[in-house]
């Protein structure tokens, strides 16, 4: 079976015949000046040649560049450090602790009490730098130290139990929508995409509504504000703003080569070990993520490891606070989410992102 390079190779080799022309060297020029220009000729090119020979090969990675980079090792305590020529560029801890109190105020009608604890880290996901502050009366915020804005918000002041549950979920849904515009957005800036009850524990009066930009028709869960509420008394319990930025990229690879993609690199993870019940896709607007990566290139952070069983075994940590990750830059793209799923008496599966206009793996997720 050919490479993606030899196949590639084959397909400039079927225009030997304009090799030392002035065309072949008015096209190199082009690639390399503009590739932008003949970027819808070379993928119609190889999309053919791929269709002819059946193979699900990367073809507009080669051209385009890679999506994915080579995700960083560092300590958990690195990844959220602040760096001293980083914290010159950012709002101080005054200026967050100010900005906090009058949004909370303005925006969310609620008073914060005093506060006992104030931190500046990197967000785990994003990793922008957040300000986070907690307050005294069962009350914290994530406020973004660029634009000063609060990101998250827990407020457990009101204990949701308490208040009987009175409205049905139609009615709940106008009070998440009244909620949504309190805030100051409007109606063509998100859409109400998710709307369900919080069953945080049987006697939960909570809600959840996710308000989402939409691309087509993909709702996109890392450009989200999502709101928890209880509806009797219009009190909002948690806040947070997702707002990673899109690339909005373009769809090139097929469901049926992106399931082929998938199946390839889980059959070398799994050697054959689970057999394949089912294979699905679909296209999704997904971050990229370290999951499928991290299979290949394990990071050890184990200091001792006891077989129990074959299946199970117990690992210490050796710094619970200070164990390595894989730093891996946060991009949201269209991609396909290829689910595997495995013959099991429970719920077994591997979920690999093909990236629709590279094809190539940017992440993934699983229960196995």
């Amino acid at each position: 079976m050919k490479n993606n390079e030899q196949y590639i190779d084959e397909i400039f080799q079927k225009y030997d015949t304009i090799k030392n022309s002035k065309e072949k060297k008015s096209f190199k020029n082009s690639f390399v000046i503009s590739p932008m220009n003949t970027f819808l000729k070379i993928v119609t090119i190889m999309t053919s040649f791929l269709a002819i020979t059946g193979c699900a090969t990367f073809a507009t990675h080669y051209i385009i560049g890679k999506v994915f980079k080579e995700p960083k090792i560092m300590t958990y305590q690195e990844s959220i450090s602040v760096n001293e020529g980083e914290k010159s560029k950012l709002i101080d801890e005054n200026q967050a602790i100010d900005l906090a109190y009058k949004e909370l105020q303005d925006k969310f009608n609620k008073t914060p009490g005093n506060i006992t604890e104030i931190k500046l880290q990197k967000d785990i996901s994003t990793y922008e730098p957040i300000w986070i502050i907690f307050y005294d009366n069962s009350m914290n915020v994530q406020v973004n130290a660029i634009s000063g804005k609060i990101i998250n918000l827990s407020d457990w002041t009101i204990d949701d139990t308490k208040v009987k549950s009175k409205l049905s979920k139609d009615e709940a849904k106008i009070i998440a929508n009244e909620l949504y515009h309190s805030l100051g957005y409007k109606d063509e800036e998100y859409e109400l995409a998710s709307f369900k009850k919080s069953a945080i524990t049987d006697d939960t009066n909570l809600y959840t509504a996710d308000f989402s930009k939409k691309y087509g028709n993909i709702y996109n869960d890392f450009q989200t504000v999502r709101i928890t509420f209880i509806p009797e008394i219009k009190q909002i319990v948690i806040f947070v703003l997702f707002d990673y930025k899109f690339d909005n990229n373009e769809q090139v690879i097929t469901k049926e080569q992106a399931i082929e993609i998938a199946k390839q690199k889980n059959n070398s993870l799994n050697n054959g070990k689970d057999k394949i019940k089912n294979e699905e896709a679909e296209l999704k607007i997904v971050k990229s993520n370290e999951y499928i990566y991290a299979k290949e290139h394990p990071i050890n952070n184990s200091d001792d490891e006891e077989y129990i069983t074959n299946e199970t075994k117990i690992v210490t940590m050796k710094d619970l606070n200070d164990f390595e990750v894989y730093l891996v830059e946060p991009r949201t793209r269209f991609a396909w989410s290829v689910k595997i799923e495995y013959e099991s008496d429970i719920d077994l599966f591997e979920e690999y992102y093909i990236d629709a206009t590279t094809g190539e793996i940017i992440g993934g997720d699983g229960t196995k």
